[in-house]
Protein backbone atom coordinates (compact mmCIF):
# COMPACT_ATOMS: atom_id res chain seq x y z
CA UNK A 1 0.00 0.00 0.00
CA UNK A 2 1.29 3.27 -0.93
CA UNK A 3 0.10 6.71 1.01
CA UNK A 4 0.38 10.27 -1.38
CA UNK A 5 1.01 13.19 1.26
CA UNK A 6 0.99 16.66 0.43
CA UNK A 7 3.55 19.10 2.23
CA UNK A 8 3.45 22.10 2.74
CA UNK A 9 5.41 24.95 5.05
CA UNK A 10 4.68 28.87 6.02
CA UNK A 11 6.52 30.89 7.87
CA UNK A 12 7.75 28.37 10.76
CA UNK A 13 4.80 25.72 10.34
CA UNK A 14 4.36 22.89 8.32
CA UNK A 15 1.18 20.80 7.17
CA UNK A 16 0.74 17.30 6.06
CA UNK A 17 -2.15 15.98 4.19
CA UNK A 18 -2.51 12.47 3.34
CA UNK A 19 -4.42 10.45 0.20
CA UNK A 20 -5.01 7.16 -0.54
CA UNK A 21 -4.60 6.58 -4.38
CA UNK A 22 -8.70 5.16 -4.69
CA UNK A 23 -9.98 8.25 -2.77
CA UNK A 24 -9.17 10.90 0.33
CA UNK A 25 -7.70 9.48 3.91
CA UNK A 26 -6.75 11.51 6.49
CA UNK A 27 -4.18 9.85 9.13
CA UNK A 28 -2.17 13.17 9.83
CA UNK A 29 -4.61 15.56 11.53
CA UNK A 30 -2.02 15.70 14.42
CA UNK A 31 0.30 16.93 11.42
CA UNK A 32 -1.66 19.82 10.71
CA UNK A 33 -0.17 23.16 11.60
CA UNK A 34 2.78 22.13 13.36
CA UNK A 35 6.20 23.95 14.27
CA UNK A 36 9.15 22.91 11.68
CA UNK A 37 11.05 21.23 14.64
CA UNK A 38 8.63 18.77 15.39
CA UNK A 39 8.51 16.89 12.07
CA UNK A 40 9.36 13.28 12.76
CA UNK A 41 12.72 12.04 11.22
CA UNK A 42 11.20 10.03 8.40
CA UNK A 43 9.66 13.68 7.22
CA UNK A 44 12.89 15.91 7.88
CA UNK A 45 14.67 12.90 5.69
CA UNK A 46 12.34 13.01 2.80
CA UNK A 47 11.66 16.97 2.85
CA UNK A 48 16.19 17.17 2.57
CA UNK A 49 16.18 15.09 -0.48
CA UNK A 50 13.61 17.10 -1.93
CA UNK A 51 15.06 20.31 -0.81
CA UNK A 52 18.38 18.96 -2.56
CA UNK A 53 17.02 17.58 -5.79
CA UNK A 54 14.79 20.77 -6.15
CA UNK A 55 11.24 19.24 -6.18
CA UNK A 56 9.31 21.60 -4.22
CA UNK A 57 6.47 23.14 -6.11
CA UNK A 58 7.07 27.08 -6.65
CA UNK A 59 3.52 28.78 -4.96
CA UNK A 60 2.54 30.90 -7.65
CA UNK A 61 1.03 33.06 -4.94
CA UNK A 62 2.14 31.90 -1.51
CA UNK A 63 1.23 31.13 0.99
CA UNK A 64 2.32 28.42 1.68
CA UNK A 65 5.86 28.94 0.72
CA UNK A 66 6.70 25.37 -0.14
CA UNK A 67 4.82 22.33 -1.56
CA UNK A 68 5.44 18.86 -2.02
CA UNK A 69 3.79 15.63 -3.00
CA UNK A 70 5.34 12.48 -2.50
CA UNK A 71 4.39 8.72 -1.50
CA UNK A 72 5.51 6.54 1.00
CA UNK A 73 4.77 3.03 2.18
CA UNK A 74 3.17 1.78 5.55
CA UNK A 75 6.55 1.97 7.05
CA UNK A 76 7.12 5.87 5.65
CA UNK A 77 9.72 5.30 3.53
CA UNK A 78 9.81 7.43 0.39
CA UNK A 79 8.78 5.42 -3.21
CA UNK A 80 8.16 8.42 -5.71
CA UNK A 81 8.67 12.06 -4.90
CA UNK A 82 7.00 14.78 -7.11
CA UNK A 83 3.86 12.37 -8.08
CA UNK A 84 2.48 14.12 -10.21
CA UNK A 85 5.73 14.41 -12.93
CA UNK A 86 8.04 17.25 -14.04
Amino acid sequence: MSLELRYTEHKDRYYLTSYMRHGFFEIFKNHDNRPLSERPEWLVNIINIAHIGGHFLEAVDPPPERILWFAVDSDFNLLDINIFGD
